[in-house]
């Protein structure tokens, strides 16, 4: 059952596939109805981990989030996620809206967020919050390409961004401590400042629509600017998004091939075992060994194996 539920998901396999792999590995013939019951079966006995992942996560100091398109019985829906560098949480919702980033961080959550700008996290103060700098840099290419005013604004950003990730990378090494960092990050948020706020005045009349799209774009970044420097006030937060970015990549590679989920009970499959999958890669652990326990702990009745970190 262990293997069966891994075919399907982390390794993508169709279940007339996995039908047929059960026949020339294990030579044993099963209906595929089978499969289905037994990715039901598996994903009951792995829920009682999960759901502790699930409160794990709205306790953490800092998080990192993301979302990406899924459909849930042909109907647009979200795959969610959590993650620290320990634990990874999915979630499937109908929405992509604050009240769902709400439920899945928990509405008492103080903790930093690591996210991109979408304004579905907008309740986190700005002080809490760090805007992925990968994407705003992806930005200043895009503001780069249309030529021009915006030519000079998108080369600028880069530019500066290129002296943030520099800074952060001495940090990293310990070459500097933390106030030094923000020490010598003074003179780049000013300037990051100016360019912006120059970027800003592309947008008056006689300029090509092209400026007035880089002068959105600057305004919107100005609006959150603190956002982009919260990695170098809070501990344990990075300045870009890309933890968050590869862990929802599985699922956007399950849904190319699946199509989505049927229903509910296949999105809370999916979402369990995403969860696991990722998880158990993040902390170094044998992941069909951990799905064995699971299903053994529900066939015997008892207490299943935890996928929370191990105490320091």
């Amino acid at each position: 059952m262990a293997v069966d539920a891994l075919l399907t998901t982390r390794f993508r396999m169709s279940r007339r596939d996995c039908e047929l792999f059960n026949e020339l590995v294990f030579g044993m013939k099963c209906a595929l109805g089978t499969v289905t019951r037994v990715e039901v079966t598996v994903s009951q006995a792995v829920a009682p981990a999960v759901e502790e992942v699930a409160q794990y996560v709205q306790q953490c100091p800092v998080l990192g989030m993301d979302e990406t398109p899924w459909k849930e019985t042909s109907k647009k829906a979200y795959l969610w996620n959590a993650n620290t560098p320990e634990v990874a949480f999915y979630k499937i919702a109908a929405h992509r809206d604050t009240a769902t980033a709400k439920k899945i961080v928990g509405d008492d959550f103080g903790g930093a967020l690591i996210t991109d700008r979408l304004p579905s996290y907008d309740f986190q103060e700005d002080k809490k919050r760090q805007h992925c700098l990968s994407h705003l840099d992806r930005d200043f290419e895009k503001i780069a390409e249309r030529g021009g005013e915006s030519q000079m604004i998108g080369e600028w950003g880069q530019r500066e961004l290129d002296n943030t990730f520099a800074l952060h990378h001495r940090f990293k090494r310990n070459e500097i401590d933390r106030g030094q960092m923000q020490q010598e990050l003074g003179p780049i948020r000013a300037r990051m400042g100016r360019l912006l706020r120059r970027g800003e005045c592309l947008d008056h009349d006689g300029q090509e629509e092209k400026h007035r799209k880089t002068a959105r774009t600057c305004a919107k970044i100005r609006k959150k600017f603190d956002c982009l420097w919260v990695f170098a006030y809070v501990e344990g937060v990075e300045p870009t998004n890309n933890s968050s970015e590869r862990a929802v990549r599985p699922g956007v590679r399950l849904r190319r091939v699946s199509f989505g989920s049927q229903s509910k009970a296949g999105s809370r499959y999916v979402e369990r075992m995403l969860t696991v999958v990722e998880t158990c890669r993040r902390q170094g652990r044998n992941v069909l060994t951990f799905v064995v326990g699971c299903v053994e702990a529900l066939l015997n009745d008892t207490q299943g194996p935890s996928l929370l970190p191990a105490p320091g």
